[in-house]
């Protein structure tokens, strides 16, 4: 590690995210023997399961690590909450945006595990009329689609969903289990789901045909 004089603190590793990645990457460390300083960064303190936000749009999910920062209380690795506004990788330094102001601090290694955002740019119109499976919430989030389903009860509506990985199709899923009258049409650019090996076309077709059945 550089000098410990420098203005802001320095840190052996900053992992920049605390999703599955970030936060296994900062377990791992956490079990070295020698003395590491681990800094774990990320916008909200409390743990999103991405691959269970589908489930939100049926009842609420209560999250298994509601505080990462009481999760890892105690460990060598340093919680913040704020937002990485910039990397620069030639001076080894991270800023970021906390509650508390502007921030900064120096690494000798980075992991970037910031993940993924969906995005309703591209397309006009989806900003202001797609909900999206995000950690958030407000008038597109899954809480409010499923405020909207319920509202609707058993009446038929029409739901279109974009994509045509897991996610989607287990999205579909969960809607026409919990409201069977629901009219599901799945836009993608290829085979849904069929791109994996694991899942051949006929047993995909097979499941659509259930759900359009019951």
């Amino acid at each position: 590690m550089r000098g410990r004089d420098e203005a802001f603190p320095v840190y052996d590793v900053v992992i920049m995210g605390a999703g599955y990645a970030g936060l296994m990457a900062a377990l791992r460390l956490n079990q070295k023997t020698q003395r590491l300083r681990i800094a774990l960064v990320n916008p909200f303190d409390g743990f999103v399961e991405r691959v269970r936000l589908q489930e939100s749009i049926v009842t609420e999910v209560k999250p298994r690590i509601a505080s990462i920062s009481a999760f890892l209380a105690g460990s060598k690795v340093e919680f913040i909450r704020g937002s990485v506004t910039s990397l620069d990788a030639g001076e080894r330094r991270v800023r970021i945006d906390t509650d508390g102001g502007a921030l900064e601090i120096g690494f000798e290694e980075a992991i970037y595990a910031l993940g993924s955002r969906v995005d309703v740019e591209s397309v006009p119109g989806a900003a202001e009329n797609a909900y999206r499976l995000e950690a958030a919430e407000g008038p597109r989030s899954p809480a409010a689609l499923r405020a909207r389903l319920q509202q609707n009860g058993d009446r038929p509506i029409r739901v279109v969903t974009v994509g045509g990985a897991e996610t989607s199709v287990e999205v579909a899923g969960e809607i026409r289990t919990a409201w069977p009258k629901a009219e599901l049409t799945m836009i993608s650019s290829h085979d849904a789901a069929v791109s994996r090996e694991h899942v051949s076309k006929r047993q995909f077709e097979r499941t659509l045909h259930d759900w359009a059945s019951r």
